[in-house]
């Protein structure tokens, strides 16, 4: 059994693969169950669930929902969950939160050289099904397609051959707005507790999406997940191995669930599950931890 349980599409405002380009991603992969975690929307659910009917692949409905607590942001996985109206306001208030960053994210890709105006942005996003406000992965991924920007230094270090090139689109983001001392990107999103509630109310399972992406301690990781989560993410392309090991820990202590996912958002952000690494989970924790999850499959 082959499973990824983070995966981004086009319906995310920083994905760009279609949802058919996915499916042809899931079985070259050999996948049997994934779970689409667009960014606060579940818009793409039902148009992955009608390109994957005459395959053997099952979708389980899910989200990734952006959320705030004592001053830091974070993800959260969201699966077996219906978008209910109480779900749509949750999301209705996150994009009210990016709209107000929205203009600072523009001058902040102003002030390295460039001259980006709404007006283009809002037709390239109608063009490319992607939601506004953008994020800097989906702003590189526009000026990288303009020739007036071929030969911009700034945009040099992402392009093919460049040495920023490996991962340009998470590498353009650490580079540039990565910066714990700036607001333009942060913002009061609607507080864990609320969110983990809204989820539990329609018999959801609520992941600690990537936790080391954001904390630098194990045991701030641990209460965290202490505050209503089903279970963390645990082997993400965004943790280290001994991130693995200690989050292991943390799942096998408290009880909890845990998933796998590769994080993909983009065509030149191709990333997969090390094959070893599914080994080792299984062989760690064992199936009957992922299958509660694997459950809410349509």
């Amino acid at each position: 059994m082959k499973v990824d349980l983070h995966i981004h599409s086009n319906y995310s405002e920083n994905g760009s693969f279609s949802v058919e380009e996915l499916v042809e991603i899931f079985k070259k992969d050999h996948l049997d169950y994934v779970a689409l975690t667009d960014h606060n929307t579940m818009d793409g659910v039902e148009p992955l669930k009608e390109a994957l009917k005459d395959s053997d692949i099952s979708i389980i409905p899910a989200t990734e929902i952006s959320v705030s607590y004592e001053g830091k942001n974070y993800h959260i996985l969201a699966y077996g969950v219906k978008e209910t109206p109480e779900l749509k306001e949750i999301f209705r208030r996150i994009y009210e939160v990016k709209d107000k960053s929205f203009n600072n994210l523009v001058k902040k890709v102003n002030d390295l050289g460039f001259d980006i105006k709404y007006g283009d942005i809002e037709a390239y996003s109608v063009i490319h099904r992607k939601k506004l406000p953008w994020s800097s992965r989906t702003f590189l991924e526009y000026l990288l397609a303009f020739d007036k920007y071929k030969e911009h230094p700034n945009l040099k270090p992402y392009r093919p051959g460049g040495e920023r090139s490996d991962n340009p689109f998470s590498n353009f983001y650490w580079d540039h707005f990565k910066n714990e001392n700036e607001d333009y990107l942060r913002g009061n999103y609607p507080e864990i507790t609320e969110v983990l509630n809204v989820i539990h109310d329609q018999d959801g399972i609520a992941i600690l999406s990537h936790p080391m992406m954001i904390l630098k301690d194990y045991g701030d990781v641990a209460k965290i997940a202490d505050l209503g989560f089903d279970g963390i993410e645990v082997f993400s392309n965004y943790h280290t191995d001994r991130d693995i090991e200690e989050l292991l820990k943390i799942v096998k202590e408290k009880n909890m669930l845990f998933t796998i996912g590769s994080g993909i958002h983009g065509k030149d952000d191709l990333i997969h599950m090390n094959p070893l690494r599914y080994h080792y989970y299984m062989l760690s924790i064992g199936e009957e931890k992922l299958n509660t999850i694997l459950a809410k499959a349509e």
